[in-house]
C-alpha cells in the first residue's frame, strides 16, 4: 500500500480559512474509512474511538477537519497529525498524537515547616499546568533559597517524577530534609543605643533562640522603627548590617540611627482640633526627611481643605531644643478665611431634578470630609463653660467655628461627584451628556458652586437583533438580556446583559461562550440598534476533580459531597452548591470550586477544588475568684474534625466552690448540702455530625448537658439530652426534627418555704426567673419539635426585600416525674401532655432607594391533650423584649386574663405571680431609613398580647407600642438600640401592673 496523503493539522491552521487547508485529492473523497489506528506512544492507552472518525463513514474533508478540532481543543494533545493510507477496503486513518504533558499532582514529603500549598506555591508549580523538565530545577532552588530564609541553611531538596495511567499526566514528588534550624545566638546593635524596652521581644519581635526567618527578622525591624517614631524618635532608622553564621549558630548586627527625640507643636489651627491636624502629620509612617516634610506639609493642607479652609497654607520645620537629644516638630499654620458654598446649581439639568443632583455631590462631600458626624468636635471654651455651669456671656468674643458639612467646597469631591453624575446619565440613556467643571462665583457670605450640564440627546432603543444561537431560543434570550424596545440605551445595560446571556449559557455548560455587542447609532443620536452575537462554541465536560489543600480530611467525604462529577457538564450553579455543602463540614476556613485554566477553552476541563483547613483543635482555660460564686474555673475543649470525617465535638466545663459568704444564710444552706451538690457546675458536650452521602443535605447535633446552680433561697438540678436533625437542600429552604429528654429538680433549703413563696421573691430577678421555669420537685420531660423555614430574603442580618416564614410544632410529656410531699401529707404531682404551635413570619419592602419597611406577624398556641395537663413552664409563651414587644423588658408582659383578674383582684395581686402565657398574637412594623453614612434610624410599633387561658385570646385587646432607635452598621452586622413607650403603662385600669413607661433593648441584626 502507498501512503497517499499526509495531514498534518494543528490549532493555528484551524484558525485560517478553508482555503488554506490541504485538498482532499478527488480520488480519496467520498471512499469508506475501513480502519483508524493509532501510532506511536499512545497506541495502546487509547481507544482509536477517541479521533471521532467512525469506520465505514465517507471520507471528506469536513470530516477530517472536525476530528482534529475536537482532539486539539480537547486539550490533552500537543501536536495532532492525521494520515490517510489508501487499502482495497477503502481509507486507513493514522492518528499521531504527541500527548500534552501536565503535573497531575504534587507530593511533598518532609515538609514539617511549611505546608504543602505553600510549597507548591513557592516552587511555582501547581496541579494540571504544563509539565516542563527544565523549570523544576528552578522550582527547587526556590524552595530550597525559601528554607534556607527561613533558618534551615541545610535543606535538602529533591524533585522527582514519575508517569501515571494516563498519557501525559507526571506526578512531581518534592523530598525535602529541612535539617537542624539556625537559630539567633545573639543580637548585636551598631550605632545609636536603642532604648532599654526596644531590645524586648515585643519591639523587635524576635530574640534569641528565636529560629533566623529572615522575613521575620525585616517585618519585626519596621515594626521597632515604628515603635521608635511613635516614642518620638521621628527619623529612627533601623536595618540589617550583617547576619555571621556559625554552624547552627546566628549573630544579628543591626545598624541604629536614632536622631534627636522630637516633641510637636501646633499653632494656627484653632477651631481645627489639634488631632487632626496630628492625625494628617502621620507621624509614625515613615522616617523624618525633607520629602517626607513635604508630604507632610501636603497632607495637612488637604486635610484643612476637607474642613472647610481650602486656601491654608503650612510650614513645618524642625527646630532644636537646648535639652541634649531633644528636638520639635513646628507647625505653622495660616489657615485663612473658611469658605463656605452659600448655593450649589446645575443649570442644564432637566432629566435630574436640582434636589436629588444635590445629593449625589453631598454625598461625596460629606465621605471626604471628617465633619458631619455625631461627634464633630466641641470648642475648648463651650466645653469649660459646660464643665463649670457658665452661661456665655455678651462681651465674649464669638467663637470661630467649622463650616457645617454641607456649606463645604472641595474641589476634589465635586470632581468624584461630576464622573458620577456623568455616570448616571449615561445609564438613562444621555450617553454624550457633559457635566462640570465645577465653578465658583462669589457672592455675599460666600460662593456658589455652579455645575453647568449638557444632557444631549437621549439615546432609545429601537432594535435588538440576535444572532448565532442554537441552544436557547432568542426570545429566550431576549427576555434574559432585559433589553426592551424604547428603553434608555446605555453601555452599562448592554454590558449587563452580556453577563446575564453569558450565565445561562454557563449554566447549559458552555462556559466558554461569547457575546459581542454591536452598537448602531442613528445620525442624530437618539435611536440605537442593538445586534447580540453570540458564539456558543461546545459544552463542557468535567473531565478529572482534584482535590487541594487537605491534610487532616478525608478525601472520600469530601469526594461523597461533589455535585460536579466526572463525564458531566460543568455547571457554575452546581460548583457553587458543592462549596456550600463542603463549608457546612465546619472544618474549611475559604472553599473554592473551579476549573483549571479558565483561560484555555476545552470539551473536557478539570475541575480544582482547593480547600483551607481550620485549625482542628483549640483549648480555652479561664479562672476567676469573686464574692458570688467563690473560686471558679473553666475550660472549652473543641476538635473540629475527629478522624477527619468532620465530625466536631465540644466540651465546655464551668465548675464553682463557694467559701467566701457575706450572708449567714447562705452559708448555712450550702453546708447542710452533700459535697456533690455544693460543687455548682455547668458541663456540657456536643457532637455535630456531617453530612452524610446516604443522606444528602441532612446534619446531625447531638448535645448533652448537666448543670447545678445554687442561689441563695434554693438548689437547681438540669439534665438534658437533644439530637437535632436538619436538612438545607437549598438555602432558602431547611427542615429540621429535635426529640429531647430532661430531666429538672428544684430544692429548696428552707423546708418551711412553699415553691409560690419562692416564684413571688424572684419576679423582681429575670435570672431566677428563667431559672425557676421547671415545676416543684423532680420532672422528667420528654419532648419531640419540628419546624421547617422558607427564607428568600436579599440579607440575613438586614434585609431590604423579600419574606420569611417559620412553623414550628413540638409534642412534650412528662413522664416518671416524683410526686411532691406537701405540709399535711397529701402528694401533688405534675402532669404535662401538650402541643405547641408557633407561627412566624416576616416580610420587607423597599420604599424607593434607601428605606425599608419591615412588616412581621407570630402566632403561638398550646393546646392539650389530656384533661389533667398543665403546659410545662418553660414551654409557656413569653412577652416583652427586643425579638417581640421592645417597649417591655424581656418576659416582663404579665398575660391579659391575668391583668384583668389583677385589677380585679386589687390589693391582693402581689400573690399572683407571672408565668407566661399558653396562647399570643403579635404584629410587628418598622420603618427604616439612613441618617448618616453607616448610621441610620428606624421608628416602629409593636402590638400584642398573650393569655394564659388559650380560649381567651381576643384580637381586640392587643398591647399597642411605638418607638425608635438607631442602627449602625459593622463586620459583624448592624448593631440596633431601641427604646419603645409602653402607650397603656398609666391606664386606671392598669396601674396595679406597675409597668414601666418604656424600655431599651440591644441587639446585633434586624428582624
Amino acid at each position: 500500500m502507498s501512503r497517499l496523503l499526509s495531514f498534518a493539522l494543528v490549532a493555528l491552521l484551524l484558525a485560517c480559512n478553508a482555503t488554506a487547508l490541504a485538498e482532499l485529492p478527488p480520488e480519496l473523497r467520498g471512499r469508506p474509512v475501513a480502519d483508524v489506528t493509532i501510532e506511536g506512544g499512545l497506541a495502546h492507552k487509547i481507544s482509536p474511538r477517541e479521533v471521532g472518525i467512525p469506520v465505514g463513514a465517507p471520507l471528506d474533508r469536513a470530516l477530517l477537519r472536525d476530528a482534529i478540532r475536537r482532539l486539539v481543543e480537547s486539550g490533552r494533545y500537543a501536536d495532532v497529525q492525521l494520515l490517510l493510507e489508501s487499502s482495497p477496503e477503502g481509507v486507513t486513518v493514522i492518528a499521531r498524537l504527541l500527548p500534552r504533558r501536565r503535573v497531575a499532582r504534587i507530593e511533598v514529603q518532609g515538609n514539617r515547616e511549611i505546608s504543602d500549598e505553600d510549597a507548591a506555591r513557592t516552587m511555582g508549580l501547581m496541579a494540571g499546568d504544563d509539565f516542563d523538565p527544565e523549570r523544576l530545577e528552578g522550582a527547587r532552588a526556590r524552595l530550597t533559597e525559601h528554607y534556607r530564609a527561613l533558618g534551615f541553611e541545610s535543606v535538602d531538596v529533591r524533585i522527582e517524577t514519575r508517569a501515571t495511567n494516563q498519557p501525559g499526566e507526571e506526578v512531581v514528588r518534592v523530598v525535602v530534609v529541612e535539617g537542624p534550624a539556625t537559630r539567633i545566638a545573639e543580637i548585636l546593635v551598631e550605632g545609636d543605643p536603642l532604648p532599654r524596652r526596644a531590645l524586648r521581644r515585643r519591639m523587635l519581635g524576635f530574640s534569641k533562640g528565636d529560629v533566623l526567618d529572615v522575613s521575620r527578622v525585616d517585618e519585626g525591624i519596621r515594626a521597632a522603627e515604628q515603635r521608635l517614631r511613635e516614642l518620638g524618635y521621628l527619623a529612627a532608622r533601623l536595618s540589617i548590617v550583617r547576619v555571621d553564621r556559625e554552624g547552627e549558630r546566628a549573630t544579628v548586627v543591626l545598624s541604629s540611627r536614632l536622631g534627636h527625640r522630637y516633641d510637636v507643636l501646633v499653632r494656627g489651627h484653632e477651631p481645627v482640633p489639634r488631632e487632626e491636624i496630628v492625625s494628617a502629620l502621620a507621624l509614625t509612617e515613615d522616617p523624618l526627611t525633607t520629602p517626607v516634610l513635604a508630604a507632610m506639609r501636603q497632607r495637612v493642607e488637604d486635610r484643612l481643605a476637607r474642613l472647610g479652609y481650602p486656601h491654608a497654607e503650612v510650614e513645618i520645620r524642625r527646630v532644636a531644643l537646648p535639652e541634649d537629644g531633644r528636638a520639635r516638630l513646628v507647625v505653622d499654620i495660616e489657615r485663612g478665611e473658611a469658605v463656605r458654598r452659600t448655593r450649589l446649581e446645575f443649570p442644564g439639568a432637566t432629566h435630574f431634578t436640582e434636589g436629588f443632583l444635590r445629593e449625589q455631590v453631598q454625598s461625596y462631600v460629606s465621605e471626604a470630609s471628617p465633619l458631619g458626624g455625631f461627634a464633630d468636635p466641641v470648642s475648648k471654651r463651650t466645653l469649660a463653660n459646660l464643665l463649670e455651669g457658665r452661661k456665655s456671656t455678651a462681651y465674649e468674643e464669638p467663637e470661630e467655628s467649622l463650616p457645617d458639612v454641607s456649606e463645604l467646597i472641595y474641589r476634589p469631591a465635586f470632581e468624584d461627584a461630576i464622573e458620577h453624575i456623568e455616570e448616571l446619565y449615561a445609564a438613562a440613556g444621555y450617553a454624550s451628556a457633559r457635566v462640570g467643571p465645577a465653578r465658583l462665583e462669589e457672592e455675599e457670605g460666600g460662593f456658589a458652586v455652579v455645575i453647568p450640564i449638557d444632557e444631549g440627546p437621549r439615546t432609545l432603543l429601537f432594535r435588538l437583533a440576535i444572532e448565532g444561537n442554537e441552544l436557547i431560543p432568542t426570545r429566550e434570550i431576549a427576555e434574559l438580556s432585559k433589553l426592551r424596545e424604547g428603553m434608555p440605551w446605555s453601555r452599562g445595560a448592554l454590558e449587563t446583559a452580556r453577563k446575564r446571556i453569558l450565565e445561562a449559557y454557563a449554566e447549559k455548560g458552555h462556559i466558554f461562550a461569547s457575546v459581542d455587542g454591536r452598537v448602531e447609532l442613528s445620525a442624530d443620536r437618539t435611536r440605537a440598534r442593538v445586534t447580540l452575537e453570540i458564539r456558543e462554541r461546545f459544552p463542557v465536560r468535567v473531565g478529572e476533580v482534584v482535590i487541594e489543600g487537605m491534610t487532616r480530611t478525608d478525601e472520600s467525604l469530601v469526594r461523597a459531597l461533589l455535585l460536579v462529577k466526572p463525564g458531566e457538564i460543568f455547571r457554575p450553579s452546581l460548583a457553587r452548591r458543592t462549596q456550600d455543602r463542603l463549608m457546612a463540614l465546619g472544618v474549611f476556613r475559604s472553599v473554592s470550586v473551579t476549573v483549571q485554566h479558565p483561560e484555555l477553552p476545552e470539551r473536557v476541563k478539570t475541575v480544582e477544588v482547593r480547600v483551607s483547613e481550620h485549625k482542628n483543635q483549640y483549648l480555652d482555660v479561664r479562672a476567676g475568684l469573686s464574692t458570688a460564686e467563690g473560686i471558679r474555673t473553666g475550660f472549652e475543649y473543641g476538635s473540629r474534625n475527629v478522624g477527619g470525617r468532620a465530625i466536631a465535638t465540644t466540651l465546655r466545663v464551668q465548675l464553682a466552690a463557694q467559701f467566701l459568704f457575706l450572708n449567714e444564710q447562705r452559708r448555712e444552706n450550702l453546708e447542710s448540702l452533700p459535697v456533690r451538690d455544693r460543687l455548682e457546675r455547668w458541663i456540657g458536650f456536643g457532637v455535630m455530625l456531617p453530612e452524610f452521602p446516604r443522606l444528602p443535605y441532612w446534619r446531625t447535633s447531638l448535645n448533652l448537658l448537666h448543670m447545678r446552680d445554687n442561689e441563695l433561697t434554693f438548689g437547681i438540678d438540669q439534665n438534658r439530652f437533644d439530637m437535632t436533625a436538619t436538612r438545607r437542600k437549598i438555602r432558602s429552604r431547611s427542615f429540621f426534627i429535635t426529640p429531647a429528654v430532661e430531666n429538672n429538680q428544684i430544692q429548696i433549703f428552707d423546708p418551711n418555704n412553699q415553691y409560690q413563696n419562692l416564684l413571688e421573691s424572684v419576679q423582681d430577678n429575670p435570672r431566677l426567673q428563667r431559672l425557676l421555669r421547671v415545676p416543684e420537685g423532680r420532672t422528667n420531660l420528654m419532648a419531640v419539635k419540628t419546624g421547617v423555614t422558607i427564607d428568600h430574603r436579599d440579607n440575613v442580618f438586614n434585609p431590604r426585600r423579600g419574606f420569611v416564614g417559620t412553623t414550628s410544632i413540638e409534642w412534650a410529656r412528662t413522664f416518671l416525674s416524683e410526686p411532691v410531699l406537701r405540709p399535711d401529707g397529701s402528694t401533688d404531682e405534675f402532669f404535662s401532655h401538650h402541643l405547641s404551635l408557633v407561627v412566624r413570619g416576616s416580610g420587607y419592602i423597599p420604599i424607593g432607594d434607601r428605606m425599608v419597611l419591615a412588616l412581621q406577624g407570630q402566632y403561638g398556641r398550646v393546646i392539650h391533650l389530656s384533661r389533667a395537663s398543665e403546659t410545662y413552664p418553660n414551654r409557656r409563651f413569653f412577652l416583652g423584649g427586643v425579638d417581640t414587644i421592645r417597649a417591655y423588658q424581656q418576659d416582663r408582659m404579665v398575660p391579659q386574663d391575668v391583668a384583668e383578674a389583677a385589677n380585679e383582684l386589687g390589693g391582693e395581686f402581689s400573690s399572683v405571680v407571672n408565668q407566661g402565657g399558653n396562647t399570643f398574637l403579635l404584629f410587628r412594623a418598622e420603618l427604616r431609613f439612613p441618617l448618616y453614612d453607616q448610621i441610620s434610624a428606624g421608628v416602629f410599633t409593636d402590638v400584642g398580647n398573650l393569655w394564659s387561658d388559650a380560649s381567651a385570646l381576643n384580637p381586640f385587646k392587643l398591647r399597642p407600642t411605638i418607638g425608635a432607635g438607631i442602627r449602625i452598621e459593622t463586620p459583624i452586622g448592624p448593631v440596633a438600640l431601641d427604646y419603645g413607650i409602653n402607650i397603656l403603662y398609666n391606664q386606671p385600669n392598669r396601674r396595679i401592673l406597675r409597668e414601666d413607661f418604656g424600655a431599651f433593648s440591644f441587639t446585633i441584626g434586624l428582624f
